[in-house]
């Protein structure tokens, strides 16, 4: 869902020549090409097993480092250690009753792959539970591998097309961006705030008209940007699973989900029943929580995990967590892009022991000068008043 510009990471920009959304294969080709021009030195097929205050005598942080294969195991002593593994962490996984007599498969959507590789091409029905983002897009990932999805759409979405979005963004980017690098240019964003969410409301309205409630998706009052800041999220970017809703080769119903009956069968909460070939789980995700599986325990109980440790203000993408020389780093890739050299200049200020004041300097020089130019433009605006009452 990001468009080409937000996609760059720093010191090094997209080709020209990938196109406005560019796909798994070109992001990764990107990121190989990333690792090999900045001489990165990354550790593949590998996971963070135990993280632990080092008893060494310089301190930090002692992180061991397993092979998926079990082959080998490292540890490295590092002074400081920063999270970027995300938010979305852990599958929330629903509890099914009886799922042990489904015979099919399984899968939460962070498992998904495609329809072919998990047998369910050419004519299989799948039971899709939920419609954000993931869901969507994997049930129309199975009408265009010959499957036969069900869409289990119970909880109300803001659907904006994918299209009308890309020009909010474009405009971001091409018109409002520079404006941020001036004085008081944050101003220029307040009326776009404002009018983001009605436009794109009005916009989908148009498209869609009553095709939502027909086709029996519910639909969010809160406008997109608007449920997105209070409720954390996102909007469903339609890229097409809505005209197959309507169309008919996405089944949709609106019931929930009550388990596997004896023969196998899923069974929904108005005791109806059908046979499935496969079930995907689009149920989201428990937040901030990946970091449970290998911090110690003394520092996994200072941090926290989930929604509370995010709301207390302990997790701030660019900013030191609640655990001496441990930050965090996540977010969509233009957030990933924009705080990292000012992380990384944090960090380099305390490995080398480069003072802080320049970092308050900066802030006490924008301060500084945002307050003369409100001196400069009250001025005038005394001075305009002044020739007027003169002109009287």
């Amino acid at each position: 869902h990001d468009i080409i510009e937000e996609c760059p990471l720093p010191l090094l920009q997209m080709p020209a020549t990938y196109p406005t959304y560019p796909s798994r294969e070109q992001f990764a080709r990107y990121l190989a090409n990333y690792r090999s021009v900045l001489g990165l030195r990354v550790e593949y097929r590998s996971l963070v097993a135990g993280m632990a205050p080092s008893q060494a005598a310089g301190g930090g942080w002692a992180v061991d480092v397993a092979r998926l294969d079990g082959a080998s195991r490292k540890r490295f002593v590092a002074r400081n250690v920063i999270f970027a593994n995300g938010v979305y962490n852990d599958a929330l996984l629903p509890p099914l009753q009886g799922k042990e007599r489904f015979c099919g498969k399984i899968v939460h959507s962070s498992r998904y792959t495609n329809a072919t590789d998990l047998g369910w091409a050419n004519g299989k029905r799948v039971l899709v539970v939920g419609w954000g983002n993931s869901g969507s897009e994997i049930a129309l990932d199975l009408v265009e591998h010959g499957a036969r999805p069900t869409l289990l759409a119970r909880s109300p979405q803001v659907v904006v097309p994918r299209d009308h979005l890309q020009l909010a963004q474009r405009l971001l980017h091409s018109h409002l961006n520079p404006l941020l690098a001036l004085p008081f240019g944050w101003l220029a964003l307040l009326p776009v705030l404002v009018l983001t969410d009605p436009v794109l409301k009005l916009a989908a309205r148009i498209k869609y008209g009553g095709s939502l409630a027909r086709a029996g998706l519910p639909q969010h009052w809160k406008g997109p940007l608007l449920r997105l800041l209070t409720e954390g999220v996102p909007p469903m970017m339609d890229v097409g699973t809505v005209q197959a809703c309507i169309d008919g080769r996405i089944a949709v119903r609106r019931e929930g989900l009550a388990g596997i009956d004896a023969d196998g069968r899923v069974v929904f909460s108005d005791g109806s029943a059908e046979p499935f070939d496969g079930i995907v789980l689009a149920t989201g995700y428990h937040l901030f929580s990946g970091h449970r599986h290998f911090l110690d325990a003394a520092s996994l109980q200072r941090l926290g995990t989930g929604k509370e440790a995010i709301k207390t203000g302990s997790v701030v993408p660019g900013c030191e967590l609640r655990l001496p020389n441990v930050w965090a780093l996540f977010g969509r890739l233009q957030m990933i892009r924009d705080a990292a050299p000012a992380l990384g200049r944090r960090i380099a200020r305390r490995v080398h022991g480069g003072s802080r004041w320049r970092g308050a300097a900066s802030w006490v020089w924008w301060v500084v000068e945002h307050v003369l130019i409100a001196w400069a433009v009250l001025a005038a605006r005394r001075r305009l008043k002044q020739k007027a009452r003169q002109l009287r």
